[in-house]
């Protein structure tokens, strides 16, 4: 890769097998560069599932627990040893999520048995969203990031009634965090009426 500014040119770098960060076009180089993997793995390993956002890759499957310890283990061996063939690392931060306790348990423990560095956890954090397998649906980082959509918003407020193109700052300060994850777990009335209101404050024509 190169970098280009203004006119002027950096030298070579050298992306190796990392993300390069502020690549634009680094999810589409990871996708060609795990695609045969991934796509032996849809074929041959069916009805585990595989999706991969970037540098992330998730295996799930549904079942019974007996289906899930004969499928799950040998599909994720199987991809663990390809990736690293790749040159790719596993990463020690790798979670298991599972709807039921025990059977979470006895995948960590076969994991562990080939060499995986995956822990069995109560709830694991994707993209920015705490997953727990459907079991339960969990808040709690939803609102702190409420609170920190409320601190942006009362900050945005002092500066639109300094200067009023600071309302812009509302979108990608206040929405973008305060509405995060509401995709996966929903907003309550209260929640939304508190959204609207902090629009109004960046608006630099209200406050409460």
């Amino acid at each position: 890769r190169i970098l280009e500014v203004g006119g002027y040119v950096s030298d070579i770098i050298d992306g190796g097998n990392g993300i390069l960060a502020g690549c634009m076009q680094a999810m589409s180089w990871v996708k060609i560069y795990v695609y045969e993997i991934l796509d032996f793995a849809h074929v041959h390993y069916v009805p585990v599932r595989v999706k991969g956002y970037v540098d992330d890759i998730t295996q799930s499957q549904r079942g019974t627990e007996d289906e899930i310890l004969g499928a799950l283990v040998p599909a994720a061996v199987h991809l663990t040893h390809q990736l690293q063939s790749l040159g790719c690392t596993i990463s020690t931060k790798s979670a298991l999520v599972a709807s039921h306790s025990s059977l979470g348990k006895q995948l960590a423990s076969r994991f562990r048995a080939v060499g995986l560095p995956i822990k069995f956890q109560a709830a694991a954090r994707d993209l920015g969203v705490m997953t727990t397998a459907g079991k339960r649906r969990l808040t709690a980082k939803l609102k702190q990031r409420r609170n920190q959509a409320s601190k942006k918003a009362r900050k945005v407020s002092f500066l639109s009634r300094i200067v009023g193109r600071a309302r812009k700052l509302y979108k990608p300060g206040v929405l973008a965090v305060g509405s995060w994850s509401h995709q996966v777990l929903g907003l309550t009335g209260g929640q939304i009426q508190s959204m609207r209101a902090q629009a109004a404050m960046c608006s630099g024509w209200w406050a409460p």
